[in-house]
């Protein structure tokens, strides 16, 4: 049994300790102190080893029988028994699979959950140094996720390694200028009015994706003007929304009327491909292509730049932050503050203009006061004259 103490970033102090279990299983866990001294850290991280060690014994039970699983043996049981049986969304559920699949289980296969090192982790780093950092983030979140539950279900004593995300950096949402999203509302119109409604649903609703999917008949509250958004489609199943929260969100009067003929149809779903069939994400993303298309504007068929739309207008005509949160159905805070720096009385420019008005005023007020003392210096000099002329 060792610990041993090093520095840490902060003044900090982090304990390094190792021990072996009665089965052969050796058992390692770094742990930033709560303390800063030395001797204060090596006390605390004894303690710690002492704790870890009892922990370690009532979990293994000191048999040499049970082993630590290797990862290929224990990543179905984590999709299945953690991810499927706690109703995860079949969205969430699929990356994670893919995450596993492409990125860790070439990695770690056959390696045990325990032996995971630090080396490891930064090997796996640099090798997606390629990618974009919330991707190389999500592979580590599911890598940590599944450390913790194996941790959790006694299959190791505590996680081997601490993992770190890499720091990212939040971009500006794209969305449409007003001028565009006009342009955009009446190329939509001209080729038909579900085209139309769809652009709506997004820039007029905020709706996502799965959720223009999973609008029905029943959602839409014509006695109220709001349409109920409850349901999501993700592949090819219905799901909760996103966040599991139900929202309403009133309607415009263009997008009520497009409503009606939807409701009109008596189709169920107010999106759908053809009398009986059913409108998929990728015929969504043909449909806004063409969209995009007709109306002159860049044709990715990305759907989600109408939700952004639907944010930053509401900003930039001055509703408060917290209505955007509602309306948008934004789980936290500081993803709906992305967009405010739009809003009137949050423009840049109005700030940096104060600024310049306060500099200018006070430059104004100190050549004031240089001009006085000149002044003032040029009377003094005009009185010496006259003094030597008296003389």
């Amino acid at each position: 049994m060792t610990v041993t103490i090093r520095d840490y970033p902060g003044g900090r102090k982090e304990a390094d300790i190792r021990f072996r279990l009665p089965n052969g299983e050796v058992v390692r866990k770094k742990l930033v102190c709560p303390v800063s001294s030395t001797s204060g850290a090596r006390r605390w991280g004894e303690a710690r080893e002492r704790d870890l060690y009892q922990k370690a014994l009532s979990v293994r039970g000191g048999s040499p029988q049970k082993l630590v699983p290797t990862f290929d043996r224990f990543a179905p049981r984590f999709i299945a028994e953690f991810a499927v049986a706690n109703h995860h969304k079949p969205s969430g559920i699929a990356s994670k699979q893919s995450v596993i699949d492409k990125h860790l289980l070439p990695r770690f296969g056959s390696k045990r959950l325990n032996e995971i090192t630090d080396a490891d982790i930064q090997k796996l780093k640099a090798d997606l140094a390629v990618r974009n950092p919330k991707t190389v983030n999500n592979v580590l979140s599911v890598l940590n996720k599944m450390l913790t539950v194996a941790a959790q279900w006694g299959e190791i004593i505590e996680p081997p390694v601490r993992i770190r995300l890499l720091k990212t950096q939040n971009r500006e949402m794209s969305f449409y200028e007003p001028a565009d999203y006009t342009k955009l509302v009446n190329a939509a119109g001209e080729i038909g009015w579900q085209d139309e409604l769809i652009v709506r649903l997004g820039g007029d609703a905020g709706l996502r994706r799965g959720e223009m999917l999973g609008a029905r008949d029943s959602n839409v509250d014509f006695v109220r003007h709001v349409l109920v958004i409850q349901n999501n489609v993700v592949g090819d199943k219905e799901v909760a929304t996103k966040g599991l929260k139900v929202r309403r969100v009133p309607l415009t009067p263009r997008l009520e009327e497009l409503l009606h003929q939807a409701v009109d149809q008596r189709n169920g779903r107010v999106l759908r491909q053809t009398k009986t069939t059913a409108m998929t994400a990728k015929m969504l993303r043909v449909r806004m292509k063409h969209i995009q298309r007709r109306a002159g504007l860049t044709d990715n068929g990305a759907l989600h730049i109408l939700r952004h739309t639907f944010c930053s207008h509401l900003a930039m005509a001055g509703v408060p932050v917290m209505e955007i949160q509602r309306l948008a159905g934004h789980a936290h805070l500081n993803t709906t503050l992305r967009y405010m720096h739009l809003a009137p009385n949050a423009n840049q420019a109005v700030a940096i203009n104060k600024l310049d008005e306060i500099r200018r005023r006070n430059g104004e007020s100190m050549n004031a006061q240089q001009r006085a003392a000149e002044a003032e210096a040029d009377d003094d000099v005009d009185d010496d004259d006259d003094d030597e002329e008296e003389a």
